[in-house]
């Protein structure tokens, strides 16, 4: 059984899972973009990562979406396989998304961003920009988030403990509470990380400078202030165990907006698309069916 088959199998897949196809894109200044095409046929979906995640956090996300919708999760620049960059602004990030939907040929597209990539997605609909969006889901972020409160993944992402390979992240991810299965953990780790020449193991991400946390914290309550311009259909998915965004945060959004709805997706904490993707996805069906009927 190859990996992503294993992968598949833990979340009630049965049978071989082919693997996505790889595709790469062009930002407006000559840079690549990464991105994972998992099927070809149904209404688009664009997946977006978190800080210092890539494109393979939403695998089994769009494994189980896959066979009904066009899903493609695409590498934010300076994460995954994506080239780094001297600019990471969000109106950068965001510039990023319509150039990406625009040469997958979309002429819209359900936007669905973790964290980050939520943030970026949601500037994006305020934005306007072709191709449209269809409708956007925000998974666990949202204006109110108490950032100061991944301190805890902060260190594990910075720590040393990277180069010393995949199986050293796993085992600290473990002692940390992380109760993925190896699999799960493994391949997390093995694709946020690469060897180098010297055969050192380092994180792929650009860490050339610090991460602009006022800056992206300035972007996400710039959301508030905008929130009856939203003109799209908005989901809100928290994490039950989440200590990022609480439900109050969300519902408090949630009012300002004209087409918002909150759901709590239990046994998932920030990064829900990992923790619960059977639950995730099955509130992102309920979501985009009236939508898309």
């Amino acid at each position: 059984m190859n990996s992503l088959s294993e992968l598949g199998s833990l979340v009630g897949l049965s049978g071989p899972v082919s693997p996505p196809e790889s595709l790469s894109l062009k930002r407006a200044d000559g840079g690549h973009l990464h991105a994972q095409r998992w099927s070809k046929a149904g209404p688009p979906v664009l997946l977006l990562h978190g800080g210092g995640q890539s494109s393979q956090t939403w695998t089994l996300c769009a494994m189980l979406l896959k066979d009904d919708y066009q899903c493609v999760a695409l590498d934010l620049r300076g994460h995954g396989d994506s080239d780094w960059a001297d600019d990471y602004s969000i109106p950068a990030h965001v510039e990023d998304i319509g150039r990406a939907m625009a040469q997958l040929g979309w002429s819209g597209a359900h936007l669905v961003g973790m964290s980050l990539g939520g943030v970026v997605a949601a500037h994006y609909a305020l934005s306007n920009g072709k191709p449209a969006t269809r409708s956007l889901a925000l998974v666990d972020v949202a204006p109110g988030v108490s950032f100061s409160d991944i301190s805890k993944l902060r260190e594990f992402m910075g720590a040393d403990t990277v180069t010393q390979g995949v199986d050293a992240l796993v085992a600290e991810a473990r002692r940390l509470g992380a109760h993925q299965s190896d699999a799960e953990l493994h391949y997390r780790y093995a694709s946020l990380t690469l060897r180098t020449k010297s055969g050192a193991w380092r994180w792929k991400r650009d860490e050339r400078k610090p991460v602009d946390y006022a800056h992206i914290l300035n972007h996400i309550e710039l959301l508030r202030e905008k929130a009856s311009s939203f003109d799209c259909p908005c989901l809100i998915a928290r994490g039950g165990r989440s200590r990022i965004l609480s439900d109050k945060a969300a519902t408090e959004f949630a009012d300002l907006c004209t087409r918002a709805s909150v759901v709590t997706i239990e046994r998932a904490g920030h990064s829900v698309q990992e923790d619960n993707p059977i639950r995730l996805t099955h509130e992102l069906r309920r979501f985009w069916k009236e939508l898309d009927e």
